[in-house]
């Protein structure tokens, strides 16, 4: 085969081969390369679109609110920060205000004013006086983390009067060489738990000196022949507290329980708080994620905000549970510190009779949300006294009046679960 015959072979060869090269390079430039640009741009969007869920994601879970990390609790997940990797967060070098919560281990930092020390001798001092004084510390500087309770056989009220003389009427507190920036009104519901409410005062006055906090407590207690009603009694706690001082922080408190750390900061954020995260009787286990019992702290304008509590729950249970769904109804979540300084402890007592409408009263709940609560509270004030330790509230209601309300369907049956409802 000479020269001439293997050249022609092999320029037909690419010639043949040029051919559907040029139609593939023609298709491809019409059709695919608009196509790679779209996909290009698709892929960058999602980027972006994932770059931004990442970062909402990121600043939802820490829980950012005006230089304030904590956890968020999700409704959807269990997850949770330790401690550790709380207060990691917490330590960031960031700005903070003067209402942030912060729980460091054996932090007592720079900004320390007064102290425990000084409480037992101080005097209240007039009002242009305080506003004199230093805001007080992030961090109170008094902390002690877990606390020893005495949780021997209460003395009388007498000798607790005695014991706290430092105390304004009605259960007042004002700490004597700082000025807190939230006025803190503590709710208890009451009925005949004396001795129980002894302990309490006896345990919780020092733990809440030691915070540093402008605070008052307030006992509720419904009059005899009416069934017993938690949320009811928080209602009328936070209206008749607001008639006597300006509250922007409300804890609403069980009698039988008390705060094993003193981390376990009694303030707001600007979230509702579950502080009650880990009781003895429950193993100091959370028993479900939309607990929302126990202990809590709300702001006055997200109280407001969400109507306050019902006022339908008669008798033992629901009314936590209504009241977390009232709070995601609003769009927002709540907050916890974490177990191992969240820590209760419960004083026995009898169990309640249940209510045995609860679980229809819950299902009903979303619909009554905008008629039920503050807005709706209707009671007789019997006595109100302000004692040495706690500011006594005494008041009457018609049971049957606030139940007719709530316009049961006769025939609707009742709802079976094996925990509780969520929105």
């Amino acid at each position: 085969m000479g020269p001439h015959h293997s050249t022609r072979i092999f320029n037909t060869t690419t010639t043949a081969y040029n051919a559907p090269s040029s139609l593939s390079c023609f298709l491809w430039n019409r059709l695919m390369v608009p196509a790679r640009r779209t996909l290009r741009f698709i892929a960058v969007f999602v980027l972006l679109l994932c770059a931004a869920e990442s970062l909402l994601s990121i600043a939802v879970y820490l829980g950012y609110n005006g230089g304030t990390y904590l956890q968020r609790v999700n409704v959807h997940k269990n997850g949770s920060l330790s401690f550790a990797e709380f207060r990691r967060v917490v330590a960031r070098p960031r700005d903070v205000g003067d209402d942030d919560i912060r729980t460091l281990v054996g932090h007592r930092g720079d900004d320390v004013v007064g102290g425990f020390d000084d409480v037992r001798t101080s005097t209240p001092r007039r009002v242009e006086d305080r506003e004199k004084l230093p805001p007080c510390p992030l961090v109170p500087p008094g902390l002690e983390g877990l606390v020893k309770l005495n949780l021997k056989p209460p003395p009388s009220f007498g000798d607790l009067e005695n014991q706290f003389s430092m105390l304004q009427p009605g259960g007042r507190y004002q700490p004597p060489d700082c000025r807190p920036k939230q006025k803190l009104a503590i709710i208890i519901p009451y009925r005949e738990r004396r001795v129980h409410l002894k302990m309490f005062l006896r345990n919780m006055h020092p733990l809440l000196q030691r915070q540093q906090l402008d605070y008052t407590v307030f006992v509720v207690e419904l009059e005899q022949g009416i069934d017993f009603n938690r949320a009811l009694l928080f209602n009328i706690g936070f209206k008749e507290a607001m008639k006597l001082n300006n509250y922007t922080c409300f804890i609403f408190h069980d009698v039988d329980l008390l705060p094993e750390d003193d981390r376990n900061l009694y303030r707001c954020s600007d979230l509702p708080r579950h502080m009650s995260v880990a009781v003895d009787r429950m193993k100091y286990k959370l028993p479900y994620n939309q607990i929302f019992g126990g202990v809590t702290a709300i702001p006055r304008e997200l109280f407001e905000a969400v109507n306050g509590f019902s006022n339908m729950y008669f008798g033992w249970g629901g009314e936590d549970d209504d009241m977390f769904r009232r709070i995601r109804s609003r769009g927002l979540n709540i907050v916890r510190f974490t177990a191992d300084v969240a820590r209760y402890k419960s004083m026995g007592h009898a169990k309640a009779e249940k209510n045995p409408i609860r679980l229809k009263l819950l299902h009903q709940g979303p619909k009554r949300f905008p008629t039920d609560g503050l807005n709706s509270l209707n009671y007789t004030l019997l006595s109100q006294q302000l004692k040495r330790l706690y500011t006594w509230v005494y008041v009457s209601v018609d049971q049957k009046a606030i139940l007719a309300a709530a316009d049961f369907n006769p025939t609707e049956p009742q709802i079976k679960r094996k925990k509780p409802l969520i929105s």
